[in-house]
């Protein structure tokens, strides 16, 4: 079976922001695509009227971020267990 590029279907938009979370600071953590497509991209911080503040390196949104400055993020090892991994945001973001 052979296929040309012009048989093959692409959508017509493709959405930048794959996700969006706020904290407690009423920040707005906004994830971008990488440039490859796929979804984990880098990282936006604003504040809440637009204010840029930061980008961190394409990873995973952090599940919750408290207002002195941390950041957890759950992950599941090949068993089901969840691991929470905490990490300590950058002073100038607090």
């Amino acid at each position: 079976m052979t296929m040309s590029l012009e048989d093959m279907p692409f959508a017509e938009y493709m959405s930048v922001v794959t996700n969006l979370r706020t904290d407690p600071q009423g920040r707005i953590w906004i994830q971008r695509r990488k440039p490859d497509g796929s979804d984990r991209g880098p990282i936006d911080i604003v504040t809440s009227a637009g204010q840029y503040i930061g980008t961190l390196a394409a990873q995973q949104l952090p599940d919750a971020v408290s207002a002195s400055g941390l950041a957890a993020y759950i992950t599941r090892d090949d068993m089901g267990v969840e691991q929470v991994k905490v990490a300590r945001l950058p002073a100038t973001w607090r």
